[in-house]
């Protein structure tokens, strides 16, 4: 099966895996409900990320260790409509948020299309994973219908350019971020059908106060 995680030795976010693990496993140990903990693990037999083999018995250790990923999604793609009302902050790296999405069982961490990632249901995905229609992306993956009823993403920014970038929202709104790729992937939430659902998005140079320091910060404002 081809999910969309690189190897091991090809991690972008290496240096950051053991301060995601830290805090993922105290939330595991110290914060999550022995409840919840155990109604996650029992969906461990759902529908499998990889093959290997099911361990409904598995320590918070254990199941860390097996499921940290880094994978090929956008953060901001993982806090759709569904996800945003359930993800928690419970801590930061690097000036990102750190999320668990609740009953989902599902922790992660990232920016700019890549993401850490660590699941308590694994080997199999979480309850709600495929409900909200949320694809792992490979740099070759090929268009899908999504992406034929997405709209375009107008941009006016040299490709040189360093500095603030504004996003318009249907000519009716608009957010100012530190960067371009800041703005680019609040934009992509933006048009997407299952995330913000505009039809009208610009991107222009701005020397405007920030409003957002992220596109994470602006999807859960």
């Amino acid at each position: 099966m081809d999910t969309g995680y690189p190897n091991a030795g090809d991690w972008e976010y290496e240096e950051f895996k053991g301060e995601f693990s830290a805090l993922v496993l105290n939330h595991m140990t110290n914060i999550l409900s022995s409840q919840e903990w155990e109604s996650l693990r029992s969906l461990s037999c759902g529908i499998p990320v990889v093959d290997e083999p099911v361990q409904p018995g598995a320590t918070r250790a254990e199941v860390l260790a097996d499921s940290l990923c880094e994978v090929y999604v956008d953060p901001a793609e993982i806090l759709t409509a569904r996800y945003k009302d359930l993800a928690v902050k419970i801590g930061a790296i690097d000036g990102g948020p750190v999320f668990y999405v609740e009953t989902q069982g599902y922790y992660f961490w990232g920016r700019n299309g890549g993401c850490l990632d660590v699941m308590i249901t694994w080997p199999a995905y979480p309850p709600k994973w495929f409900e909200d229609q949320l694809e792992v992306y490979t740099p070759s993956t090929s268009l899908s219908y999504q992406d034929e009823i997405t709209p375009d993403i107008e941009s006016t920014v040299p490709s040189e350019y360093q500095g603030h970038c504004k996003l318009f929202l249907n000519d009716r709104s608009s957010a100012v971020f530190p960067s371009f790729d800041e703005a680019e992937s609040a934009a992509y939430a933006a048009v997407s059908p299952t995330v913000g659902g505009y039809s009208n998005v610009r991107i222009e140079a701005s020397t405007d106060a920030i409003t957002h320091a992220s596109a994470i910060d602006w999807l859960m404002d």
